[in-house]
Parts: C-alpha cells; structure tokens; sequence
C-alpha cells in the first residue's frame, strides 16, 4: 500500500493495497531401473522438489503423453524407451527430467543333434547357435521325466554318449542375464531287452495291471494268452486284466532288433462268503462262513473283528456285513432284522383276579433303550420304567388310582419313535 501525507488542512492518502505471491521453484528427478529384460516392468519415480501444479509423464520415444498427476508410474516397453516427467508451476517455469530404459536383446537359437537315434555305446553331438556361450546352461532328463538335473554350462557343443534314451535340455541367457528361453530334444538309445514278470494273486471279481520291470520307452510291447503268441491280445508295457480263473499271460519286448519274452500267471483267490446266521439272544446275531483262505474277520458297521457274532444289533433295521480272509478277499452280505411292533393294552382290571391285573406292554423287550411314562389327566406323572419286565399296577406311592382315563408316553430311542 502506498500513503500520500497531505497538509494540515488535507487528509493522507492511501492507495488499495497489493499483494505479491513469491513462488517456490518446482524441480523434479526420475528415478527408476534403465535396464530390463523383454516382458518385464519398472516402477519410474518422479522426486519433486515445491509444489508443482501437475505432473505430466511423456513417452517420448513412441507414445506421447502416458500419464498425469502421479508421483510414480509402472512403464512395460517392448522396446528401448526414453521416458520424460515434467512439473508445472503457477509461476515459475516448467520443470523436467529424462530417463531412457533400455530393454535387452534377446536372440532367437535352435538346438541341432547329429541324430536322434544310437546304439548304447555310441557319440552323438548336440549344439546350439545362441551367440553367448559363456550363458548356456544345459540339462538332463530321463525320457519318461520332466524333472532335469544339472549337466554343464558354457559350451555351445556337447558330446554325449548316453547309456539310456535321455532328454537334453538348453537353457539360454543373455550378456545382461535376459532369459532367452529353452530348447529341448531327444535321444532315444537302443539298448539290450531286459524284462522281469512277476507272478501275482487277486480276488475273484478283482482286476489287476500287469507291466514289465523296468519300463523303457524304446521298447515295443505285446501281450497273449498263449506262449506262440499266436494272437496278440493287447499292446503296450501296461495291461488291466480281469481273469475269472487262474490264467497265464505271456509278455513279448522288442527294441529294435531284440527281442525277450516272459510270462507271469495271475492266480484267482476264491472268495469268502456268509453262508447262514442265527439269532444269539435277542440282540446279538452269529454268522457262519465258507470259501476263502484261510480264517476270517467280520465288519459290521464299526471294523474288522474276529468275532462272529454282531451284538446289540436293532430290529427294523438294515445291515451290511463285510467278510474278510487271510489274503484280503472280501465279500458283502445285506441283512434285514425282523419288525416287531409294541403292543399297548387299551385297559386292565387291577382287581386281584389274575386276570388283566397289570397294564403290561409287549414286545418291549425287542428293544435295547426305551421309557414308559404314565400320566394322570393333570399331567401328572403317576409311573415309569425302562425294564421290559416291568408293568403298571395302577397304583400311585401304594394308592390305589381310581377308574378312569391315563396317558402314556412311549419312547424307543433305537428307532427315533414315540408313541
């Protein structure tokens, strides 16, 4: 504000007042990774210094403009890049920092071998053409495996001499440490026939594999039920056989030129069977068995015992019962218990006549846990028992009931009932 002083007789006079803005410069630094490999990403960080008003990313190279008012981007160039952030002011003038990210070369290669089939003993070459040897890393397998170990590093050139068909696998990085990828081929190595069968023993019913040990890839295998081989039955190293008797199988392998034959005999296990049971008691039931071999164990629902018997078993009930011999042959047999319905007398003469002097329900002792609840027309409970021997005299603590109507509850816990 500017103050004009004026005389005795005239007033000072002030101008409108003005203010001045002083604004901080803006600076700005990129930070981030220069170097990446193909496929990969880096985070560009811009370091600002004031207050700028924006912030604005550029791709300079190819795209333009990529981003505004962020303090760090993600960037994913395919190729070399040069990238620029710069940060505006009110005022004072823009500011900007340059970062360029190179992204690696990586090269194409193959793999080439002199040939993809020896005899055990012999050389082959593989190579590959990936310019930076010092990078290679190379690695083996078995044919029927993709899991790779360790073989060497840093040639271009391997002369193997594999004593079994293997798997060669090449993996290749640039000067950087970029992966360049993997190339992988096979040999296959013809070598002696070596077939080992054994014979080996199954339930009637059952199915079993048979296959040759050890198992090689080379080898071309055929299977038949005569020793001639007259009819070939089957192809290949495994075979699901499901012989209702006890039978021979005959294997033929060849690799190449040899060739070895064997066989292996399955030998089918009769099977163990329940051939009849009676009731022990009224929960408890005894089962007798046949066939098989050797003794027996029985499952009734809770594993394998050596009991025969089946006790607190419930009426109405369905079972299943599983037998078992010595060789693990099994058998399954379904059993129904009997229904037995309780039978509730509607009245009884407590007179002393012999006759009805009891109010007495049959057929309780057909189950294992119940009660009998008898009520008055109040709700009062007047008796209760849970022993199938027992009854209602029509007494209450020694009194004698008068003539009239009661209640009964029933509830038999094995079959979730009540009455």
């Amino acid at each position: 504000r500017i103050t004009v002083s004026g005389s005795q007789i005239c007033p000072d006079i002030k101008s409108n007042e003005i203010a001045v803005e002083v604004e901080d410069s803006v600076r700005i630094t990129l930070e981030g990774e220069n170097k990446l490999c193909p496929g990969q990403n880096v985070e560009l960080k811009a370091i600002t210094e004031g207050t700028p008003l924006s912030i604005i990313w550029d791709d300079v190279t190819e795209n333009g403009q990529i981003a505004t008012d962020k303090k760090s981007i993600f960037v994913k160039p395919s190729v070399t890049t040069k990238y620029q952030v710069s940060a505006t002011a009110k005022y004072c003038p823009t500011a900007t920092d340059t970062q360029t990210v190179y992204v690696d070369f990586v090269p194409t290669f193959n793999l080439s071998i002199s040939t993809d089939s020896i005899c055990e003993g012999e050389e082959i070459t593989v190579s590959t053409d990936f310019p930076y040897e010092t990078s290679l890393v190379w690695e083996q397998a078995a044919i029927n495996s993709n899991t790779f170990s360790a073989l060497t590093t840093g040639s271009q050139t391997l002369i193997l001499s594999p004593q079994k068909s293997t798997k060669y696998k090449v993996t290749a990085f640039t000067e950087s440490g970029c992966p360049a990828g993997n190339k992988t081929t096979t040999i296959n190595v013809d070598a002696k026939v070596n077939v080992n069968l054994a014979d080996t023993s199954i339930c009637y019913g059952e199915s079993t594999y048979l296959q040759s040990s050890p198992f090689n890839t080379s080898y071309k295998y055929q299977w038949a039920t005569t020793p001639n081989f007259s009819e070939i039955d089957y192809e290949g190293n495994r075979i699901l056989v499901n012989p209702k008797e006890t039978t021979t199988y005959y294997l033929r392998a060849t690799n190449g030129l040899c060739k070895e034959e064997k066989s292996t005999t399955v030998t089918v296990a009769p099977l163990p069977t329940i051939t009849s049971y009676e009731y022990v008691g009224y929960h408890s039931i005894a089962f007798n068995a046949n066939g098989g071999t050797g003794s027996y164990e029985y499952n009734f629902g809770s594993g394998f015992t050596t009991s025969n018997v089946f006790e607190k078993i419930h009426y109405s009930t369905t079972y299943t019962i599983r037998i078992k011999d010595e060789l693990g042959c099994m058998d399954d047999t379904t059993l129904t218990t009997p229904t037995y319905h309780i039978i509730v007398p509607d009245f009884f003469t407590p007179d002393g006549d012999g006759t009805n002097d009891v109010w007495k329900i049959s057929n309780l002792d057909k189950f294992e846990v119940f009660t009998v609840q008898i009520f008055d027309r109040f709700g009062k409970q007047l008796y209760q028992y849970n022993d199938p021997t027992m009854s209602w005299d029509g007494t209450y603590n020694g009194n004698e009931m008068p003539s009239t109507d009661y209640w009964y509850i029933i509830n038999i816990e094995e079959i979730d009932r009540q009455y």
